[in-house]
This record gives C-alpha cells, structure tokens and sequence, in this order.
C-alpha cells in the first residue's frame, strides 16, 4: 500500500527528518546543594520538537536534619522570553521527613528557540535525596 499526501500537505511531524531527544538526570543520595543545572536542550532553528514525556521526582533516602525544601524542575525559555517554570516536584520537610513527590506530564510543542533546562535543588542542611529529571521527545523539521 502507498499513501499519498495531496500537493502542498505537510505529513506527519514523525514522518519529517525525526530525532528522539532525551534529557536525563538520575541521582541517588545527594547531599543539600543550591539549584543546579543537571541539562538543558533548545530547539535548532528550523526545527520543531514534540514532548513525549516530561518528569520531576524525588525520594527522601535519610532523615533530614533540619527544615528546608527541595525540588527537582523543569523551566522553560521561550524564543524570546522569559524563563518560567514548566514542572516541579517539591517537598518541604521537617527534621526527620522521608517521602516522595512525583508529579508527570506528557505532552507539548517547543518551537525553534525554546530552551528546557533540568535542574534539582536542596536548601536543607543535611540528609540526602535522590533525583529523577527527564525529557524525552521528537525533534522534526519544521
């Protein structure tokens, strides 16, 4: 069988010069640390990129020895803006809190420019956490 488009339609954005994007970020027992960059990705001129999966989580591994708060994230800058934040997982925690936050979403288009950055915190004064940050996608032309 053979499909044909009609003149001037555009396939599918899997059919037009794919790419499987991934950025990932998997860390166990880290210790308190202030944000930190764990990677980024900006969609290449003439591109377009297509969000599969987009996931924060954290896992409490020790006690925490004193209050604070951390967080894993994904910001986004658009072509041209500001950064903003796109997702985050956050758990705020007394001295001895053990727990997990795992918020997910799926889905979205990033245009030529849009720049993604994956990045984990903690303000706590002791205790460790393990990360999970990640993007997967299709970039495709334009």
């Amino acid at each position: 069988m053979r499909i044909v488009y009609p003149p001037g339609a555009r396939t599918e954005f899997y059919d037009r010069n794919p790419i499987q994007i991934q950025g990932v970020y998997e860390a166990r027992a880290i210790a308190p640390h202030a944000q930190t960059t764990r990677w980024t990705y900006t969609v290449p001129a003439g591109k377009k990129m297509y969000a599969g999966s987009l996931f924060c989580g954290i896992v409490c591994d020790t006690d925490q020895t004193g209050g604070g708060e951390c967080d894993s994230s994904i910001a986004m800058t658009p072509s041209g803006g500001a950064v903003g934040g796109l997702l985050r997982a956050s758990m705020a925690f007394s001295s001895t809190t053990t727990g997990r936050a795992e918020p997910a979403v799926g889905g979205g288009y990033f245009l030529a420019g849009d720049a993604l950055l994956g990045r984990t915190e903690d303000l706590g004064t002791g205790g460790t956490i393990s990360y999970l940050v990640s993007l997967q996608g299709t970039e495709f032309d334009a």
